[in-house]
C-alpha cells in the first residue's frame, strides 16, 4: 500500500510538470497552432493543479487499503468496488459499436434534442355505446352509420361500436389478396445483370396462362389454367368448381385446347350454328389484330344460340372478360396498324393527331396573342390615362400661367406706388438641385445677405431657409443690423423653415420644400394678410409659379420657361446683340461629339492666329463647366500660319489632329466634377453649349460684372459693378468692388442696354451681366475693349455681398467715378484712436458710444436713366471724403474649423484683432451660410484700397491658418466624388502673391495696366 501512495504521489508531481511544461507552449506558439484538445487538456490540467497547491499537505486523493478486520481506515477512505465484468462487456461493446441506450444524449444533425419513441395520438373522439347495448350482450347489434364509417374499422372496434357478430362484409370492400413469385438471386449472382428476352408479340395474359396464373378481371378465371397431359387430375376440379367454358382467341384463331373440346362436345347439337359464329369471332380478332381474347364460351353460346346472325361488335365486346388487357396491347403501334386496314388506321390515326395537334397550336397562339392583346390594352389604357393626366396638367399650368400672367400685369401696374410704400418680401434662395453640389442646402443659405436690403426703412423680409438655422447664425445676423443702427429689426425680419417633415437625404430646392408645407404657407399667409408682399427668388422655377398661386402675391422675375433660358450661354446671346454689345466668335447649338469636332475644326480653321477657345456648358455657373483649348498645341496651326492663304484641304488635316490632340491637351477648369474628357465632352452635347474665343492676349484682362434691377414699370436699377478674382485660370472664387476695368460711364450704358432689351423681352427682377475687358490691340493705350459673354438672373452674390458692405459702412456711391466713399466730420479725424470700443459675443464687430460720424441716411440706389453727369459732393476733398473697397471670397472651406462653435470664433477673432471697426469701417467681416461643423463660410475685407482690402483678406486667412492649420491636401490614392473643387490653398496663395506684388509695385512707384485692373 506505502507503493501505491507513493505513485499517486509521483503523478501529483507529474502532474504539476506537465502543466508548466503546457503553459511554456502556450506562450512560445500562437493559440491558432494549438489543437482544441490539447487546449482542453491544459484548462483540466490546471484546475487539478491550483486545487492541489491550495491544499499541498492534504491532497484529496482515493486511497485503496485491504479490507480485513484490523484495518482502521475503512471509515476514512472510500471502497473502489470494482464493477460486474458482465457490465463492462456490455459498455465496451456498445461504445466499441456504438450503440446507445434511449436515455442516453447525442445528437441529430449537429442537435442537442433527445431521442423519443414517437407516441400514437387518438384520431377521433371516443365514442360510448348506449346503455342498453352495453348492459345486455344478447341485445341486437346497433346499426353503424355513415359518419361512424369514415372513422375507420380501427377505432370502431377498439371503441366498442362494433358488435362481435357484426357483418362488415357490406361496409368495407378490401381488395383481394395476390400472391407474387420471389426470385431468389444466389451470391454469385449479383455481379450477373439480368438478361431478359425480347418478345415482340408476347403479352400480360400470354404470360399469365404459361404460369398457370390469369389475372382478368372476372375472378372465375383465377382456377383457370393451360391443359396439358400432366395435369388432368386438376382439370376435374376446375369442371367440378366451375360450371363454364373458355376460349382463347391466339392472333386470330380459336386454339384447339381442352376447354374448347369440352365446349364442343357439351354443345354438339347446335355446333353448326356456333361454328359460324366462332368464324366470326375470328374475323373480329383478325380485323381489329387483338393478339389474344379470352371469352366467355357460355356467354356467347346463349347470345347466338337460336338462329345464325351476323355477331355485333357489342356482343362482342361484352363476352370479352380480358377488355382492360386488350386496350393495353393496343397501345402499341407495332400492333395496331398490321393488315390490310392498317393503312387506312394509321392514315385516320395520323390525321386525327394532326388535327388535335394544329388545333392545340392554334390555341395555344390564340392564348398567347390573347395575353399579348392584354397587355397592349393595358399599356394602352395607361398611355390614354397618361395622356389624359398630361393634358389636365397641361390645362392647370395654362390657368396657374394665365393667372400668373395676370398677377404680374397688376404688379407692373402698381409698382410705382408699392415701391415707396410700406412692403414685404418674401426672399427664395432656391437653386436646381445637383449631387455635385457642396454643400447644397448652404449654397441656397448664401443668400443670407439678402437681409441686408432691411437699409430701406420701408422694407420688412421674411427669409425662408431650406433648413433650419441655428441660434448662433441668426443671433450674427440681428447684431450685425443692430450694430449698424437699422431700427426695429427683431420685427422686420424673419427666419422661416418650411416644415415638411420629409428627410432631406435627397435634394430639394427651398421652393419645392415651401410649396410641400402647407402648414408654413398658412403661417406666412397669416403674416403678409393686408400688405403688399411679393416673392424674391433667385432663378425663377415653375415651383415659384405655384406659389405665388397659393400665396396670392406677385413674383419679382419672369416666367420660368423664359427665365431659364436667357440664363443659358446661348440664350443671352441675342440679349447683347439687340442691346448692341459685342461678343466673342462662337459657335452653339452642338448636338454631337462629331459635330462638336467639326466646329472646334472650322473655328480654329476661319480664324487660324487665334490662340485660345474656351468651352462652355449651357446650364452651369461659377466656372463649374468650363474648359479651355490651346490652338497652338496643334503642330498644324503653327504651319499653316506662315500662309497667306488657306486651302480647304487645310481643313481635313486639322480635323483630325484635333481629335486625337484635345482629349489629350483640354484643361477642365473644375475636373473633379468630370471623370475624364469623355464625361464632360457627353455633358456638352445633352446640355448644350458653345465654343468661344478668348482674347489674344492672356495677360491684362478682367471680368467685370454688373449688377442691375429690372423694375416692373419698365425702371432700370443700377446697383454696382465688381471685377472678378481667379484663383487660377478661368476659376471665379471672389469679387473686388467697385470694379476698375471699364470706365463707368461705360458700365451705365452697358447696363441700360441690357436692362431695356431684357424688359422687351418679358425680364423683370434682379440681373448680373458678365463682361470680358482687355486691351485694344490694335490702339496701344486707348480704352480697353469689353464683350459680354453670359446674363445671370437673380439676386446673385454681387447685389447682396454690396447691400452688406453698404450697412456696415454706411456711405455713398458716386456716381460719376463708380467708387464708394465715407464722409468724416471736419473737426474730428477718423484716424483718432477710440479708447471706449466694445462689441457682442456674436460677431467680431465693434463700435463706441461717441461715434466720431454720423451715418448717412438711406438713398435708394438711383435709375440710370435719372443719374446726372454731375454730382453735389465734392468727392475730391480728402479730408471730408475718404473711399472704401472690399474683397469678398464666397466659399472658404477648412475641415479642421468643425469642432468651433461661431462665438469662439468671434471670440479669438477679438483676441487676435481680427475684427471689423464701425468707426473707422475697416477690417474683416464673416458672412456665415450655416454652422461651422460644416466649415464652409464666406470672408469680406473692406479697407480704403484694393491693396489695403487684399492686405485685411490676408491677414485674416493667416489668422485662419493659426487657428486651425493648414488645409488638407485631397487625396491622390483613389479617386473622389463627382465634387466641386475650391481649393483653400489656391486661394490663399493667389490672395497673398496679390498682396505681395502691390506693395512691390507701391514701393518702385511703376504703374501699369495690370495694377490698375488689380
Amino acid at each position: 500500500m506505502a507503493t501505491f501512495n507513493s505513485t499517486l504521489q509521483s503523478v501529483q508531481e507529474n502532474i504539476i510538470d506537465i502543466s508548466k511544461k503546457l503553459k511554456h507552449i502556450n506562450k512560445q506558439i500562437p493559440p491558432s497552432y494549438i489543437p482544441s484538445s490539447l487546449r482542453e487538456a491544459q484548462v483540466n490540467l490546471h484546475m487539478l493543479h491550483n486545487h492541489i497547491n491550495s491544499k499541498p499537505k492534504d491532497p484529496i486523493l482515493p486511497i485503496i487499503t485491504k479490507k480485513h478486520q484490523r484495518s482502521k481506515t475503512c471509515e476514512v477512505a472510500p471502497i473502489i468496488i470494482p464493477e460486474p465484468i458482465s457490465l463492462r462487456i456490455t459498455i465496451a461493446t456498445r461504445e466499441k459499436f456504438q450503440l446507445y441506450t434511449t436515455s442516453t444524449k447525442f445528437s441529430r444533425l449537429h442537435s442537442n434534442h433527445y431521442y423519443k419513441r414517437p407516441k400514437f395520438t387518438r384520431i377521433s373522439q371516443a365514442r360510448v355505446l348506449p346503455k342498453a347495448t352495453r348492459c345486455d350482450p344478447i341485445a341486437n347489434p346497433i346499426l353503424i352509420s355513415e359518419e361512424e364509417q369514415e372513422l375507420g374499422i380501427f377505432n370502431i372496434a377498439n371503441k366498442g361500436l362494433v358488435a362481435r357478430d357484426a357483418d362488415l362484409g357490406e361496409y368495407f370492400e378490401l381488395p383481394a389478396l395476390q400472391s407474387k413469385k420471389i426470385t431468389l438471386n444466389t451470391f454469385g449472382s449479383r455481379f450477373q445483370s439480368p438478361v431478359s428476352e425480347r418478345k415482340i408479340f408476347t403479352t400480360a395474359i400470354e404470360n399469365s396462362v404459361r404460369s398457370r396464373r390469369i389475372e382478368v378481371e372476372s375472378p372465375d378465371m383465377m382456377k383457370l389454367g393451360d391443359r396439358g397431359s400432366a395435369g388432368k387430375k386438376r382439370q376435374s376440379d376446375v369442371k367440378k368448381d366451375v360450371d363454364r367454358h373458355y376460349l382463347i382467341v391466339n392472333r386470330g384463331k380459336i386454339k384447339k385446347n381442352d376447354d374448347y373440346e369440352e365446349f364442343r362436345k357439351l354443345y354438339g347439337q347446335h355446333w353448326s350454328t356456333m361454328d359460324e359464329v366462332l368464324v366470326q369471332v375470328e374475323e373480329f380478332c383478325k380485323k381489329f389484330r387483338y393478339l389474344k381474347v379470352i371469352l366467355d364460351a357460355k356467354k356467347l353460346y346463349e347470345l347466338e344460340s337460336d338462329e345464325v346472325r351476323s355477331l355485333t361488335l357489342e356482343k362482342f365486346n361484352s363476352c370479352v372478360l380480358n377488355s382492360h388487357e386488350i386496350k393495353h396491347t393496343m397501345k402499341s403501334h407495332k400492333i395496331a396498324f398490321r393488315g390490310k386496314a392498317g393503312r387506312h388506321l394509321a392514315a385516320v390515326k395520323i390525321q386525327t393527331a394532326f388535327r388535335r395537334y394544329y388545333a392545340a397550336r392554334q390555341y395555344r397562339h390564340l392564348r398567347a396573342l390573347n395575353t399579348k392583346a392584354k397587355i397592349i390594352q393595358l399599356y394602352f389604357r395607361l398611355y390614354q390615362k397618361k395622356l389624359e393626366t398630361k393634358k389636365s396638367i397641361g390645362l392647370v399650368r395654362q390657368d396657374r400661367i394665365g393667372q400668373f400672367t395676370k398677377r404680374q400685369k397688376l404688379f407692373k401696374e402698381a409698382w410705382p406706388n408699392i415701391k415707396n410704400s410700406y412692403r414685404t418680401e418674401i426672399h427664395l434662395g432656391s437653386i436646381n438641385p445637383d449631387t455635385t453640389k457642396n454643400f447644397f442646402y448652404a449654397k441656397q443659405n448664401s443668400q443670407l445677405m439678402r437681409v441686408f436690403s432691411l437699409c430701406d426703412p420701408k422694407l420688412s423680409i421674411i427669409y425662408i431657409s431650406p433648413v433650419v438655422l441655428h441660434n448662433d447664425i441668426t443671433e450674427y445676423y440681428y447684431s450685425v443690423l443692430k450694430l449698424c443702427e437699422i431700427p426695429d429689426i427683431r420685427n422686420r425680419l424673419t427666419f422661416i423653415t418650411p416644415n415638411h417633415g420629409m428627410s432631406l437625404e435627397n435634394l430639394y430646392s427651398t421652393s419645392k420644400l415651401l410649396f410641400l408645407a402647407s402648414g408654413t404657407i398658412n403661417e406666412i399667409k397669416e403674416m403678409i394678410k393686408g400688405k403688399n408682399a411679393y416673392i424674391v427668388p433667385n432663378i425663377p422655377c415653375e415651383d415659384d409659379v405655384w406659389l405665388t398661386d397659393l400665396l396670392g402675391i406677385p413674383i419679382m422675375g419672369s416666367e420660368p420657361g423664359l427665365s431659364s433660358q436667357i440664363s443659358t450661354k446661348t440664350g443671352c446671346m441675342p440679349v447683347f446683340k439687340n442691346a448692341g454689345i459685342n461678343i466673342p466668335i462662337q459657335v452653339g447649338d452642338i448636338k454631337t461629339p462629331d459635330g462638336f469636332y467639326r466646329a472646334l475644326a472650322t473655328l480654329v480653321y476661319e480664324n487660324i492666329h487665334k490662340d485660345m477657345w474656351m468651352f462652355k456648358i449651357n446650364h452651369e455657373i461659377r466656372s463649374r463647366g468650363l474648359a479651355y483649348f490651346d490652338a497652338t498645341k496643334l503642330k498644324s496651326v503653327g504651319k499653316f500660319r506662315k500662309y497667306e492663304t488657306l486651302k480647304e484641304e487645310y481643313w481635313d488635316e486639322i480635323h483630325s489632329e484635333i481629335i486625337k490632340v484635345v482629349p489629350i491637351s483640354v484643361k477642365i477648369v473644375m475636373m473633379t466634377l468630370w471623370e475624364s474628357w469623355n464625361s464632360y465632352l457627353i455633358a456638352f452635347c445633352s446640355y448644350g453649349g458653345i465654343i468661344e474665343e478668348t482674347p489674344t492676349s492672356r495677360s491684362n484682362i478682367a471680368s467685370p460684372c454688373i449688377s442691375i434691377c429690372v423694375e416692373p414699370d419698365g425702371g432700370i436699377r443700377y446697383i454696382c459693378a465688381v471685377d472678378r478674382m481667379q484663383s487660377r485660370d478661368f476659376l471665379n472664387a471672389g469679387i473686388y468692388f467697385p470694379q476698375s476695368s471699364l470706365p463707368h460711364s461705360e458700365i451705365l450704358d452697358i447696363g441700360l442696354k441690357v436692362g431695356n432689351e431684357l424688359y422687351n423681352t418679358g425680364i423683370i427682377g434682379y440681373a448680373c451681366i458678365e463682361l470680358i475687358a482687355f486691351p485694344d490691340p490694335f490702339n496701344e493705350g486707348g480704352l480697353p475693349v469689353y464683350w459680354g459673354i453670359d446674363i445671370r438672373l437673380g439676386y446673385g452674390i454681387i447685389g447682396t455681398s454690396y447691400n452688406m458692405f453698404h450697412i456696415l459702412v454706411g456711405g455713398f456711391l458716386d456716381h460719376m467715378s463708380g467708387k464708394y466713399y465715407i464722409e468724416f466730420e471736419e473737426q474730428e479725424d477718423e484716424f483718432t484712436i477710440v479708447e471706449d470700443l466694445f462689441g457682442d459675443n456674436f460677431t467680431n464687430l465693434l463700435t463706441t458710444t461717441k461715434p466720431m460720424r454720423s451715418r448717412l441716411e438711406y438713398r435708394q440706389s438711383m435709375l440710370i436713366s435719372d443719374i446726372h453727369q454731375q454730382n453735389d459732393r465734392n468727392v475730391e476733398d480728402f479730408n471730408k471724403f475718404d473711399e472704401r473697397c472690399f474683397l469678398l471670397c464666397w466659399h472658404v472651406e477648412h475641415p479642421d474649423l468643425k469642432d468651433l462653435s461661431i462665438g469662439g470664433l468671434f471670440h479669438m477673432c477679438r483676441l487676435e484683432s481680427v475684427i471689423y471697426s464701425l468707426e473707422t469701417c475697416k477690417g474683416a467681416v464673416f458672412t456665415i451660410y450655416e454652422i461651422l461643423a460644416s466649415h464652409h463660410f464666406g470672408i469680406m475685407g473692406i479697407g480704403n484700397s484694393r491693396q489695403d482690402a487684399i492686405r485685411v483678406l490676408s491677414e485674416t486667412f493667416t489668422f485662419i491658418l493659426q487657428q486651425a492649420g493648414p488645409p488638407p491636401q485631397p487625396p491622390t490614392s483613389y479617386k473622389l466624388p463627382s465634387k466641386e473643387d475650391y481649393n483653400l490653398n489656391e486661394l490663399i496663395t493667389k490672395v497673398k502673391s496679390i498682396h505681395k506684388t502691390l506693395e512691390k509695385i507701391n514701393k518702385s512707384g511703376k504703374k501699369n495696366y495690370l495694377v490698375e485692373l488689380l
